[in-house]
């Protein structure tokens, strides 16, 4: 559809006069050409404006249209490709980085703001090289983290923590690791093993995806699989480190406040046990005041009310104990990333069934928590 019948259409559904449509095309067109029309998930052909239009187009009552249409102009919230390249590019530098200078600090017992006395010395080469970085998705673009940070290995990235089921794979981890450190020190390091570990991803709304408990007491989700598989003395994955001495650090390029507060608990909870060192980083954190909340915009409340339907919810999104209306978990966000939309997000914004189509729809692996 070009961009002349898009506003056409756009302006028949709004019942917008042609002075209203001269007034909105531009910024309608400024938000779609900057960043809205990238979104990965449109239909072939298909672009914001156009969908904008067909998804305003099913609110029978033009109330409804004119509050719909204010949340996505006043509310809505889309991280573009290049936003998202960004925090992938200042993970290392600006975040971890630092935190493995102060690591070096400690051991060297000097002060951590002598960066360059610090990043010369063999303990800090070393405890730089010593750590694993290990995507949990395909979210976490591990490829972009590896290429934009010239100063690590590639023996020290793996893609997917899948990765580390076989022994070949640890192995040569291992042997890499082993290798570069005798030449870094001068001696043999053959029993070297990696003091950190860095789990990358993308994004995360309530947690539940990477620690989730079960009836029964015990937990499941990504970090929980990937911990049992780190400590399970009999695994492959667990020859990479010494239980006793490991630090695992949780990576997350975008989370809202309520899974950073979560994720940093329940992390440590889980490998409390073990006395691990473990921390929670965030590059960009979505704060309370931006989640949608019942009661706050009492409108917006029941134009959510009026077009939800049970139908949209399957066994994976009851995980989170309520419905989706405001999302996977209730988080309520107006959130949409460049390749997909999670499911904590209002679910207006995405959801796909016969009665309703979302503005940003979403495509799901399963519908799983978020």
């Amino acid at each position: 559809m070009n961009s002349g019948l898009a506003d056409g259409l756009l302006a028949t559904v709004m019942q917008w006069e042609q002075a209203d449509l001269a007034a909105e095309r531009p910024a309608l067109q400024a938000i779609a050409s900057y960043k809205y029309d990238e979104y990965q998930q449109f239909a072939p052909g298909m672009r914001f404006i156009e969908s904008l239009a067909v998804w305003m187009s099913q609110f029978t009552d033009p109330e409804q249209r004119r509050v719909a249409y204010e949340f996505v102009k006043k509310r809505l919230t889309f991280f573009s490709n290049a936003e998202i390249r960004h925090l992938i590019q200042v993970a290392y530098p600006d975040y971890i980085r630092p935190r493995l200078v102060r690591q070096a600090a400690e051991v060297l017992n000097v002060q951590e703001w002598r960066v360059a006395r610090i990043t010369s010395s063999p303990e800090f080469q070393t405890l730089r090289r010593s750590c694993l970085y290990i995507g949990l998705s395909d979210g976490s673009r591990i490829d972009l983290f590896r290429r934009a940070n010239q100063e690590l290995s590639h023996e020290q990235i793996v893609l997917s923590y899948d990765g580390l089921s076989g022994a070949t794979r640890v192995t040569a981890l291992l042997e890499e690791l082993r290798q570069e450190l005798s030449i870094l020190r001068g001696s043999d390091h053959a029993d070297a093993k990696f003091t950190n570990v860095v789990l990358i991803d993308d994004f995360s709304g309530s947690g539940l995806s990477y620690i989730r408990p079960r009836k029964g007491g015990s937990y499941t989700g990504k970090i929980v699989k990937l911990c049992e598989a780190l400590f399970d003395p009999d695994g492959h994955a667990s020859r990479l480190i010494d239980p006793d001495n490991v630090r695992v650090t949780l990576v997350l390029y975008i989370a809202t406040s309520r899974a950073r507060q979560y994720l940093s608990d329940e992390l440590a909870a889980l490998l409390a046990d073990r006395d691990v060192v473990t921390e929670v980083i965030v590059i960009q954190e979505i704060r309370d005041e931006m989640v949608v909340k019942r009661g706050r915009v009492p409108k917006l409340d029941a134009l959510l009310d009026e077009y939800y339907s049970t139908d949209f919810e399957d066994r994976h999104l009851l995980i989170g104990g309520q419905g989706i209306k405001y999302g996977f978990g209730g988080c309520g966000l107006p959130l949409v990333l460049s390749h997909n939309t999670p499911n904590n997000s209002l679910y207006f914004l995405w959801v796909e069934g016969a009665q309703f189509h979302g503005l940003f729809p979403r495509r799901s692996r399963h519908g799983g928590a978020g």
